[in-house]
């Protein structure tokens, strides 16, 4: 009877340890997952981070995903596109998200970028799929994630 007793205060007590090891590693995981995500969020001094999500709520007046683009400075970059691209704007986005450094990027490589972008969405719509505009970006691949 009493080894019977030892036994199951022995498995009670393993269980309870288990238990909080669990909690205390989950606590752990989910505190540097925070972390990470406030770390990653630096809004450039136009915007506040969302330390729940870990995102930056930009100011007006300022976009992407760090607030460091001034909407100004898309609109010039914008107005720079061909005159197909109105037809595109939903792409126009997406390839803002992908290659960073596009309002800033040179000129020609501006220009070659959108060109091969501009052939890329129209192959895709010919083949009624989108666009890999990935795939298009990765050869700007210097220009496109240069630091700031």
């Amino acid at each position: 009877m009493k080894t019977t007793t030892v036994i199951n205060t022995l498995i009670s007590l393993a269980t309870l340890v288990l238990a909080i090891l669990i909690l205390v590693k989950y606590e752990k995981k989910e505190k540097y997952e925070l972390q990470s995500k406030n770390a990653n969020c630096k809004c450039s001094g136009h915007g506040t981070c969302d330390t729940s999500t870990g995102k930056c709520k930009c100011l007006p007046g300022w976009a992407k995903f760090d607030c460091h683009v001034s909407a100004s400075s898309l609109k010039n970059r914008k107005s720079q596109l061909p005159q197909n691209w109105q037809f595109w704007d939903k792409y126009w986005e997406e390839l803002l998200l992908l290659c960073p450094s596009l309002v800033d990027m040179p000129p020609e490589d501006f220009g070659f970028l959108i060109n091969d972008a501009s052939q890329e969405i129209s192959t895709s719509m010919n083949r009624n799929c989108a666009p890999d505009l990935y795939s298009v970006v990765q050869k700007y691949r210097p220009a496109c994630y240069s630091c700031k």
